[in-house]
């Protein structure tokens, strides 16, 4: 069952005792959903400092020696009933340097395993078998990555269960995905019961669907701030809402064969305008030039500019479709 939370996050709780290290909607949901210890899986990079996570009980996933120097990048494993500040600082949003809701630093997960069985298991993700065999490096612990692979994967129950059990063993309760920029978090129990067979863990068409999507979020993520400067948020749209509405516009951009930000972003601030997406056919009628990095930029910015001076003009109606001159 995957399930999303939306909540306010913990601030800086000056002159607060004792201090939340939980946010009241996530610890009653966490009270109804097990009785598994509450684990982190932080990426180093992110967080900035790896030895921070070591001294905190931190165990690293990678197999690290003097030969390898990746356990400044590495992802790593914390009990967080050890480590209570750090539980805190994943759900505070303050100008403390230890609040890290916003900075999308790691997940979260519950088990009844101990830290070493379950590093065992959480292991195996690290890298994925591609099509022609070679392993490929899988970063699951991005809470944007892991959150594409459980929803893509909720109504598949064979390949989903791979990220709870171990063989016959339960290992994982729940993963809980912080969805940073809308202030939530999803939750995804096991499934109630070991589906027979579970496939192998390999890039096939299902895995490589979820990295497309990841690409093409990662891409509406950069398009969304270069939006917000050119256009603002003229209807007001919330976090969701917007988020949605660029990921969609960006979706809709690469379908038509747009291949650069620039023409992306256009379409996008199209979007932002009339509050919903453009249709294909005008986007194919305004920007012939799709595929083309040079022309399609400039075919998409007369676009733009085009319903620009329609909402301008005429703020309080609802934008006609616009027909490119000839």
């Amino acid at each position: 069952m995957i399930q999303t939370i939306f909540f306010n996050p913990l601030d800086a709780q000056f002159g607060v005792f004792p201090r939340q290290s939980l946010p009241a909607l996530i610890a009653a949901k966490l009270a109804q959903s097990g009785n598994g210890a509450l684990f982190a899986l932080i990426d180093a990079a992110r967080f900035g400092d790896a030895e921070a996570l070591v001294d905190a009980g931190g165990q690293c996933l990678f197999e690290l020696d003097e030969e390898n120097s990746l356990g400044d990048v590495a992802p790593y494993l914390l009990a967080l009933d050890d480590a209570p500040d750090l539980l805190r600082g994943l759900f505070t949003r303050s100008a403390q340097a230890n609040a890290l809701w916003g900075k999308e630093v790691g997940v979260l997960l519950r088990s009844q395993s101990g830290i070493a069985q379950l590093r065992r298991h959480l292991r195996r993700f690290t890298q994925i078998p591609g099509e022609d065999g070679k392993p490929r490096f899988l970063r699951f612990y991005d809470p944007v990555v892991m959150r594409h692979i459980l929803t893509a994967l909720s109504a598949d129950e064979a390949r989903i269960a791979r990220w709870f059990w171990h063989g016959d063993n339960r290992i994982v309760e729940s993963w809980i995905v912080p969805q940073e920029r809308i202030d939530g978090v999803l939750f995804a129990q096991m499934p109630d019961r070991l589906p027979r067979p579970i496939p192998p863990f390999r890039i096939d068409a299902s895995y490589q669907a979820i990295f497309d999507a990841i690409m093409t979020e990662r891409l509406a993520r950069k398009v969304s701030g270069a939006v917000r400067l050119s256009v603002g948020n003229p209807c007001g749209l919330a976090a969701e809402a917007w988020e949605r509405l660029m990921l969609d516009a960006t979706a809709l951009s690469l379908a038509c064969g747009c291949v650069t930000p620039r023409a992306i972003g256009y379409i996008a601030s199209v979007a932002v305008l009339r509050n919903t997406l453009p249709s294909a056919r005008e986007i194919a009628d305004w920007v012939p030039a799709a595929g083309h990095p040079a022309q399609e930029g400039q075919q998409a910015k007369a676009f733009y500019q085009a319903q620009q001076d329609h909402f301008e003009r005429w703020p309080q109606a609802r934008p006609a479709l616009l027909t490119p001159e000839i």
